[in-house]
């Protein structure tokens, strides 16, 4: 196993793909500032602020490093970025005929699902934390680094942003091992967790209850909410249980495919 551990660690430093996404996420969390600085220099300060205002947020609350330390997460292009990173990642051992001599040496198919799913958890937590340095970065440059920095609500909020990207990525390697092939494992990895996001919203339209929503049970819905500053305590409750249900619920399904599957 610790062989194994070694083999697939440098295996995941060797991936080009995660540093061209690394990259990417970094130009994007730029974007995203920049275009929201040249839009309040464009709109005024004024039609900005009330703009955010009617959004619930207070531009103290986002326009500034500490605002983009939390919110940067909230970005598709994070998903999307991480999707294709993990599933290319994931596939490389199905693709590459390594798997067959990865359990001729001995180790099982559940050993091997396990430890690179442990690695799609660390590739998880390495574009967690560069999307956070990012958005502290860019947003402080431009607007300063934030006053009233409430340290611990700072870290449940980045903790349930790492949980959720979690879950995600055990979502992402339930696709990958199910379908083993790199093309579909990316496709159905940027494809899918929207899809999932629309059919939910429609389920919304036709729920009799207001205080119920099916989409606050997707992911997606998840990671707004870490992303979103000063989300409600009962929000963020609610996130945690349901990450952590949909993480066990993947890596279960992905840990049964892979035992089924012939190498």
């Amino acid at each position: 196993m610790g062989r194994l551990m070694q083999f697939e660690g440098r295996r995941l430093l060797r991936q080009t793909s995660l540093y061209i996404c690394l990259g990417i996420l970094v130009l994007m969390v730029f974007v995203s500032a920049f275009s929201t600085y040249s839009m309040v220099k464009l709109m005024g300060e004024d039609a900005s602020t009330a703009i955010m205002l009617a959004s619930g947020l207070s531009p103290g609350d986002l326009m500034c490093g500490k605002g983009y330390l939390i919110s940067a997460a909230g970005s598709s292009s994070l998903l999307m970025l991480f999707g294709i990173a993990a599933a290319l990642y994931f596939c490389a051992d199905y693709t590459g005929g390594t798997l067959k001599n990865i359990i001729g040496r001995g180790n099982s198919r559940s050993s091997v699902f396990l430890t690179n799913q442990a690695y799609v958890m660390v590739m998880g937590l390495i574009f967690g934390v560069i999307c956070w340095l990012s958005g502290l970065f860019f947003g402080s440059l431009f607007w300063g680094l934030g006053k009233n920095w409430d340290v611990s609500a700072i870290l449940r909020q980045l903790l349930l942003q790492m949980l959720v990207m979690w879950a995600f990525g055990a979502f992402y390697s339930f696709w990958s091992v199910l379908v083993r092939k790199t093309g579909w494992a990316v496709a159905l990895c940027i494809l899918t967790p929207g899809l999932i996001s629309t059919m939910a919203a429609l389920l919304d339209i036709f729920t009799t209850k207001k205080d119920f929503l099916v989409s606050n049970y997707w992911l997606t819905s998840c990671l707004t909410y870490a992303s979103t500053p000063g989300a409600g305590a009962e929000d963020v409750s609610r996130s945690i249980l349901v990450a952590l249900a949909w993480f066990i619920l993947f890596c279960l399904g992905g840990w049964l495919i892979s035992r089924r599957q012939d190498v």
